[in-house]
C-alpha cells in the first residue's frame, strides 16, 4: 500500500538585516560573514529536541569617504515548528522577532548595539522542536521508543552541526554524510565538521529504542493452533495500539478461515509501529525473515489485514509478486467487511493505461523516491488487487481455497486416478492459471492473465498452452473413464507442450488397442483386469509397458478366439468319440478366467490346450472304434446324449447229429449262411447250446420243445 510522503525540506537560507543604510548599501550586505555551530540534542523524556545555534557576524562591509556601514541585527531561518526562540550575547538576552513562512520560520536577533567594518558580534540562538503528535503532518517525532527529525547547517561556509543523541536508541541516517561517535556515557554523536555549503546540508535522523516499545499480547485462537502475536507500540500512542489490536483479534481468525491454511509461523508475529516516512511509499511492511510486521503509525485495518495474509501469501507459496499482493489485498478487504470494518473496492485501473505494465514484470524492492516508480508500484498494487478481485469473485471463496491448499501441498494441477503427484517449488503464474482452471474451475484465468499479466512472449506460450489443452481433453474423452496418465499430466504441469503432446500421440496408441481388446474381449464374453488401465496411467518414461502388456492381452485373445471356433465346430461321431472324458469347453473357460486374471501366459496355455484335445479328438476316436472293434462283443458309448453300439455277430451250433442234408450241403446253403467249422469236443458253458429239436430240410430250428428228460 502506498503512503504519501512530503519532500525533503531545502537548506535554511539566511539573510542580513541593514539599518540606516542607503539603497546601495542593500548590495553591499553581501560583504557580511556568517558563521555557525549548530548542535541538536534529543531529549525523549521530555518530547523534544533542543537546537542550539553559536554564531558570529563578521562586518566586511567596506565604508565609502565619510558614510560608514554598520549592522543592528540579523535574520537567519530555522524550522517551521520551532518554539521557545531566545537569543544572548555574552549572558545578556537579546530581542528576538519570530514570523511563520510557509516552509520555515523567520527569526530577527536585533545585537543591541552597532557592529562595524571589521568588528564582529557572536551571539547563541536557542528553540526547541516539540515531538509532533503521531499521524500529524509534521516530520519530526519524539518520544520514548522512537524520534525523528531533521537537522540543518547554518552560515555561508566553514560550519558544523552536532547530533547528540541518548544511550539506548538504535540511530539511522539519510542524506549528507556525517561521522559517528559513540560518547563516554554511551550516546551516539553525528558530527559533521568544516561544511562548504550549508545551504544545501541537511540530514535525516531517525532513532529507535525498541526496549521502550509497549508490548501487548494479542489474544487469538484459530482452530488448533493459539498464534503468538505480540503488538509493540510507541508508548504515547495509545489509539493506534487498541486500533489494531483490535482489528487483529477480530479479522485475524476471519482471514485463516478464508485462506483454508493452519497458522504456519512457529516463532511470535512482531507487530510494529514505524513513523510513516520509514517506509517510504508504503503504509505496512512484512519481514518474513524476521516474522515482524512494520505499520505506519497511520490506522488502517485493511493494511493491517494485507500484512498479517502475508504471514501465508509470500515467496514461499507463490513466486511472482503481483500474486501475492493481489491475494493479500482481496482477503484483506473481504475479511475487514466480514468484521464490519469500512473496506475499500478495487480501484480502478486499466492494462491499458499510460502507467500499465506486464504485471509479471513488477518485481520485489522496486519503489524508490522516483515519481515514475511512485506511479509504478501504485500501479501494481491497483491492477493486481483487480485481477485477483475478479478471480475470487467468479470462483468463489471455496475453490480459490482448494487453489491456495494445492499450492501449499505443492500438487500438480492435473489430478490422475489416485492423490495428486507433489511437484515441488513455489508456485508460478503457470501453475497459479493452471490450478485457477483445474482445481478452481475458473473460466475467465486465461483471458484476464493474457490482458494483465503476460508479456508478448509468454502470450505465445498461452496460444500453445490453449491448443495442448485442447488436445488433452480430447484425449480425455477418448480414454472413456480411464485416467489421464501421469506422464502426460506432468509434462502439462512443467509446460513442455512439445513432449507432452507427443506423450498423447503415444497414448492414442494405446487407447486404439484398448478398443481392439476390449471389443474382441466382449465378443468372447470376457471381462479384461485393469492392468492395461493401470500401466496407462502410471506411465512416468512412456507408454513401452502399455503397448506391450495390449499387444500380449490381443495375441492371447486371438488364441482364445482361436480355441473357441475350434470348439463351436459341428462334430462327427468319431470326433465325438475321440472327445469322450475330455473337457476343451472347461478349459477353454479357464482359459478366459485366466485372461481376466491378467494370468496371460496361464490363458494362452490352456486355449491352446483346448485345440489340443479337439482337433486330436478324430484319431483317438477312430482308435477307440477300431479297438472296440476288434474286442468283440457290443460296446457302448455314450455321446453327449446320443448311443453308440457297436455289434459282433456270433452263430453257436446245436449239440447232437447234424442233418445229412445239412452236412450235404455244407458247401453250397441255398440260403447263403456260410457253414460253421465242428465245435471242438468240450467247450464251457457259455457256448454250449441247449438240446434242439430235429433239423428240417432248411437246416432252420423246429418250434416244437423237446420232449421232458431229453
Amino acid at each position: 500500500m502506498r503512503a504519501s510522503r512530503l519532500p525533503i525540506v531545502a537548506a535554511l537560507v539566511a539573510s542580513v538585516l541593514l539599518a540606516g543604510s542607503p539603497p546601495a548599501a542593500t548590495r553591499a550586505a553581501e560583504d557580511v560573514d556568517f558563521r555557525a555551530q549548530t548542535r541538536y540534542l534529543l531529549r525523549p523524556a521530555e518530547g523534544r529536541i533542543e537546537v542550539v545555534i553559536d554564531a558570529e557576524v563578521t562586518n566586511e562591509t567596506p565604508d565609502r569617504g565619510r558614510i560608514r556601514f554598520f549592522y543592528t541585527g540579523y535574520k537567519l531561518a530555522i524550522e517551521k515548528q520551532a518554539v521557545a526562540v531566545t537569543a544572548s550575547a555574552e549572558g545578556r538576552r537579546l530581542d528576538v522577532k519570530s514570523q511563520r513562512r510557509p516552509r520555515h520560520t523567520e527569526v530577527s536577533v536585533s545585537f543591541g548595539e552597532n557592529v562595524f567594518r571589521g568588528e564582529t558580534f557572536r551571539f547563541r540562538v536557542k528553540y526547541q522542536l516539540p515531538g509532533a503528535k503521531p499521524r500529524s503532518p509534521a516530520r519530526t517525532r519524539v518520544g520514548r521508543a522512537y524520534a525523528a527529525f531533521y537537522a540543518y547547517a547554518q552560515g555561508d561556509e566553514d560550519a558544523s552541526v552536532r547530533i547528540l543523541v541518548p544511550k539506548g536508541f538504535e540511530v539511522d541516517t539519510e542524506g549528507s554524510t556525517v561521522q559517528r561517535q559513540v560518547a563516554r556515557d554511551g550516546s551516539t554523536v553525528l558530527l559533521a565538521a568544516r561544511i562548504s555549503r550549508p545551504a544545501t546540508w541537511w540530514v535525516w535522523v531517525s532513532a529507535d529504542r525498541p526496549s521502550a516499545l509497549r508490548v501487548d499480547s494479542v489474544k487469538l485462537r484459530l482452530d488448533r493452533h493459539t498464534p503468538r502475536v505480540e503488538v509493540q507500540s510507541w508508548p504515547e500512542d495509545r489509539l493506534w495500539r487498541a486500533s489494531v489490536t483490535e482489528t487483529l483479534e477480530d479479522g485475524l481468525p476471519v482471514l485463516a478461515g478464508l485462506v483454508g491454511l493452519d497458522w504456519p509461523l512457529k516463532e511470535s508475529l512482531e507487530v510494529v509501529e514505524v513513523h510513516a516516512p520509514l517506509l517510504g511509499v508504503y503504509d505496512g511492511l512484512y519481514d518474513a525473515k524476521r516474522t515482524r510486521i512494520e505499520l505506519s503509525e497511520e490506522m488502517h485495518g485493511q493494511v493491517t489485514l494485507h500484512e498479517a495474509s502475508h504471514v501465508w501469501f509470500d515467496r514461499d507459496l507463490f513466486r511472482e509478486r503481483w500474486i501475492t499482493e493481489g491475494l493479500a489485498e482481496s482477503y484483506a478487504a473481504a475479511a475487514l467487511g466480514e468484521i464490519g470494518g469500512d473496506a475499500a473496492a478495487p480501484p480502478r485501473v486499466g492494462p491499458d493505461d499510460e502507467e500499465a505494465f506486464p504485471l509479471n514484470e513488477w518485481r520485489a524492492g522496486a519503489a524508490t523516491d522516483g515519481e515514475q516508480d511512485e506511479e509504478r508500484e501504485e500501479y501494481g498494487y491497483k491492477a493486481s488487487w483487480t485481477v485477483l478481485d475478479e478471480l475470487l469473485d467468479e470462483i468463489g471463496a471455496v475453490r480459490m481455497r482448494l487453489v491456495i491448499r494445492a499450492a501449499h501441498a505443492e500438487e500438480t494441477p492435473y489430478v490422475g486416478e489416485g492423490p495428486p503427484e507433489r511437484l515441488p517449488g513455489s508456485v508460478d503464474w503457470r501453475r497459479f492459471l493452471d490450478l485457477l482452471e483445474e482445481r478452481g474451475g475458473s473460466k475467465r484465468a486465461s483471458e484476464l492473465f493474457e490482458r494483465w499479466v503476460v508479456d508478448p512472449y509468454q502470450r505465445e506460450r498461452l496460444e500453445q498452452r490453449r491448443k495442448t489443452r485442447e488436445e488433452y481433453a480430447s484425449l480425455g474423452a477418448d480414454a472413456s473413464g480411464w485416467a489421464m496418465p501421469y506422464l502426460i499430466r506432468h509434462r502439462l504441469s512443467l509446460w513442455d507442450f512439445q513432449r507432452a503432446r507427443q506423450s498423447m500421440d503415444d497414448a492414442r496408441e494405446v487407447l486404439d488397442r484398448r478398443r481392439q481388446v476390449e471389443g474382441l474381449a466382449s465378443s468372447l464374453g470376457i471381462a479384461p483386469s485393469r492392468a492395461l488401465e493401470h500401466d496407462f496411467e502410471q506411465a512416468t518414461a512412456g507408454f513401452e509397458t502399455a503397448r506391450k502388456r495390449a499387444d500380449e492381452q490381443l495375441t492371447t485373445l486371438g488364441q482364445i478366439e482361436r480355441a473357441t471356433r475350434v470348439l463351436t465346430r459341428e462334430r462327427d461321431l468319431v470326433v465325438a468319440a475321440g472327445l469322450w472324458g475330455e473337457t476343451p469347453e472347461a478349459r477353454l473357460t479357464e482359459a478366459g478366467r485366466r485372461f481376466a486374471a491378467e494370468d496371460l501366459a496361464g490363458a494362452r496355455a490352456e486355449a491352446a490346450q483346448a485345440v489340443s484335445v479337439v482337433e486330436g479328438a478324430r484319431a483317438r476316436g477312430t482308435e477307440r472304434i477300431a479297438t472296440a472293434a476288434g474286442a468283440g462283443g457290443t460296446s457302448v458309448l455314450l455321446l453327449g446324449g446320443g448311443l453308440l453300439l457297436l455289434v459282433r455277430r456270433r452263430h453257436r451250433r446245436a449239440a447232437g447229429t447234424v442233418d445229412a442234408r445239412s452236412s450235404d450241403a455244407a458247401g453250397s446253403n441255398e440260403r447263403g449262411h456260410e457253414s460253421e467249422p465242428a465245435p471242438p469236443a468240450t467247450s464251457s458253458r457259455d457256448d454250449v447250446a441247449a438240446p434242439s429239436s430235429e433239423a428240417d430240410g432248411t437246416g432252420q430250428r423246429s418250434g416244437r420243445e423237446p420232449p421232458a428228460g431229453r
